[in-house]
């Protein structure tokens, strides 16, 4: 009968059993216990010859400054270790400090040969060799957004702007395709522009870091500024009062009002002083250019020319100046000089000598209108006229009459209410005929057109206004009166 027995080997200092063998060959099961010098077998019915290796347990250690700015631990299998054995795996894991990344992990053997290193997802690790292991932990220090210097603002070019930049570690300047590289963006048109630096590899430094700067908008130039025409003097005409301006860029823009503006010369016709402001207006890169200058229209001396013009063979008119227009040839000027209110009729009278303001009505022989030429000269008269003459825009109402042609009707018509221009006349207030929307002229019968405008006309000596209101005797003020049916000027 065989007996088997089971023995538990204590042995000292021995780290490594390769096996066992009984006597017939036959492989035994050893098996390492807790305590790690001892291992059991089941002894077999024979001998057991014992194969046993001895192992030396090999130092761990970090080399200076290693752990300066984070923390690094061994690791065999899933313990801490100080110390590994021949052909263990060693695995060293490196927390590095707030600031920092690990910039390599490198070992030597105490005989300064270097131990091969693989960097994984869980640390670097290593197989031990059969000496003492001494590890090298370095790092680099992270990029920071505050270590880019402020940067100074910047005008729009049209180009790329690449401004100079200062990085610094404390009081240590950075050295630029040493430490760090530089990259621009969104650094041509006017608003925030990006500065990125990125460390190099193999330096001190690590990641990236960026700051931003100022892309300002840039002014708009004048190569040709506007200037005011000189010598200016009211001629009746639409005058231009400067000369154009040119820009770096875009379109020079003028207005009178200061809010209305558009690419053509202002103009003016009266006399006085003008402000023009012009602008160039900006885009997402410009700033827009706006300035002004004050041009002058000088009043007429007597005896100059005042031109005329009519688009139509009628025409309402108003001048500032007392003019003549005996020598406006093909051009009649007429006042109002009575209403007959029974049939709604307008007496106009003519007349060539005019104080200023006074409202006309001018015929042009041609029915096309034309350009024509009245002089200024002082006017003696002082009319008596239903025409009220407009010196600036006016406004009017339904109860007022204004110039109109309807068909081939010419007179003057209700108006709406509105504005009419200046140097235009109108009837103001006009006490039309009941359901009247036209009142009619009448032209140069003078004898008639009273006697129908007031029926006391006669043949004898009295006087009379031209709107037919009869004075008490020869009037003693400069003017145009009628007596005995005909017009009669007193001096």
């Amino acid at each position: 009968m065989k007996t088997t027995k089971r023995f538990i080997l204590t042995l000292a200092a021995i780290l490594g059993m390769t096996g066992a063998w009984a006597q017939d060959a036959e492989q035994v099961t050893v098996t390492k216990t807790a305590n790690n010098n001892e291992w059991t077998l089941t002894m077999p019915a024979s001998d057991v010859e014992l194969q046993v290796e001895y192992y030396m347990p090999f130092d761990l250690t970090l080399a200076d400054g290693s752990n300066a700015h984070g923390t690094v631990a061994f690791t065999v299998g899933d313990a801490a270790a100080t110390q590994a054995l021949k052909d263990d795996v060693v695995t060293v894991s490196v927390t590095p400090a707030d600031g920092y990344t690990v910039k390599g992990v490198t070992a030597k053997t105490s005989s300064q040969v270097d131990v091969p290193m693989t960097n994984g997802d869980n640390g670097w690790t290593f197989t031990m060799p059969e000496e003492n292991v001494a590890v090298t932990v370095t790092y680099a220090k992270n990029l920071q957004d505050a270590w880019i210097q402020d940067i100074a603002d910047q005008t729009y070019t049209g180009n790329a702007i690449e401004p100079t930049i200062e990085v610094k570690d404390g009081e240590a300047t950075l050295v630029l395709n040493t430490d760090y590289t530089v990259a621009y963006s969104n650094n041509t048109n006017a608003g925030t522009a990006t500065v990125t630096v990125t460390a190099v590899a193999g330096s001190d430094y690590s990641g990236t870091a960026s700051n931003t700067f100022t892309i300002a908008k840039a002014d708009i130039t004048m190569t040709t500024i506007p200037a005011a025409i000189e010598n200016l003097t009211y001629s009746g005409s639409a005058q231009t009062l400067i000369s154009a301006g040119v820009a770096s860029l875009g379109t020079v823009l003028y207005s009178l009002d200061g809010t209305t503006f558009s690419d053509a010369l202002p103009q003016a016709t009266d006399a006085g002083t003008y402000t023009v402001y012009y602008k160039v207006e900006g885009d997402e890169n410009h700033n827009e250019y706006a300035a002004s200058i004050n041009v002058s229209i000088a009043a007429p001396a007597d005896g100059a020319d005042i031109a005329v013009a009519l688009t139509e063979e009628y025409a309402t008119y108003c001048s500032d100046y007392d003019l003549d227009f005996s020598g406006a040839t093909g051009l009649e000027a007429y006042i109002a000089a009575g209403y007959n209110t029974s049939d709604g009729s307008l007496l106009m009278v003519k007349v060539t000598s005019v104080p200023a303001g006074t409202g006309l009505l001018l015929k042009s022989t041609s029915t096309d209108g034309g350009s024509f030429t009245a002089q200024v000269q002082a006017s003696p008269y002082v009319y008596s006229n239903l025409l009220t003459g407009t010196t600036a825009e006016t406004t009017v109402s339904a109860s007022d009459f204004i110039l109109g042609k309807k068909g081939d009707k010419v007179g003057f018509y209700r108006a709406e209410a509105g504005t009419l221009a200046a140097g235009k006349a109108y009837l103001k207030g006009l006490a039309a005929p009941l359901g009247a929307s036209i009142i009619n002229l009448v032209f140069d019968d003078y004898a008639t057109a009273i006697e129908n405008y007031r029926q006391e006309a006669s043949t004898t000596n009295d006087w009379y206004t031209l709107d037919g209101r009869k004075l008490e005797g020869k009037p003693t003020r400069k003017g145009l009166y009628i007596k005995n049916g005909k017009k009669v000027v007193v001096r």
